[in-house]
């Protein structure tokens, strides 16, 4: 079975469907609301996406 960090999210297939890049930061957010078990506003996505990737930018 592959690792969960390589298996494409629904969202990221969704987002590829609809005819978006998946850049590299697009993955790290869909894969942060994958895993999330609530409903994160803009703030708390990026504070959860912060920790993983420092770079990742609010914009």
């Amino acid at each position: 079975m592959p690792a969960k960090e390589n298996t494409p999210s629904r969202l990221e297939r969704q987002c590829v469907a609809k005819g978006l890049k998946m850049t590299g930061q697009r993955r790290l957010i869909a894969r942060v609301l994958s895993d999330s078990h609530d409903h994160p506003d803009v703030e708390e996505l990026y504070r959860r996406a912060s920790k993983i990737d420092p770079k990742v930018s609010i914009a």
